[in-house]
């Protein structure tokens, strides 16, 4: 006889729920990857290119990277806050958390493609 307790399937569930949670983060942050270097990219690109005269262009410029910068962080964080939300009602906070970041990154993506190809559908060649 030993004085210690024996494990419960609760500390093997929040193992699993704390591996899962990893995973899923970072799942995140690889999906999330591309999307924050392009956007490094343009802004870096739009820093080297900047006009002496046309203030109303680089202004346009640093309006566009500032939305796409709100987008970019802010879809994956609204998920993170809705999984949050739904987690703590039921009881896993840290892995709806994870998961709702990883929906708002997939979410995210989902919107990137749709406006690639409203992008390529408004194209008009000159003929």
């Amino acid at each position: 006889m030993t004085n210690f307790p024996a494990p419960t399937t609760g500390d093997a569930g929040n193992a699993h729920s704390r591996r899962t949670a990893v995973v899923l983060l970072v799942l995140t942050v690889l999906l999330l990857l591309p999307p924050v270097l392009f956007w490094y990219h343009s802004a870096q690109s739009a820093l080297a290119n900047k006009s002496g005269s046309d203030w109303r262009g680089n202004h346009e410029t640093k309006l566009g990277l500032e939305h796409a910068a709100m987008v970019i962080a802010g879809v994956p964080a609204l998920g993170a806050l809705i999984g949050g939300v739904i987690g703590t009602a039921k009881g896993l906070p840290g892995t709806w958390t994870a998961g709702g970041a990883l929906f708002g990154t997939l979410a995210l993506w989902v919107i990137v493609v749709v406006a690639v190809f409203v992008s390529l559908s408004r194209i008009e060649f000159a003929v």
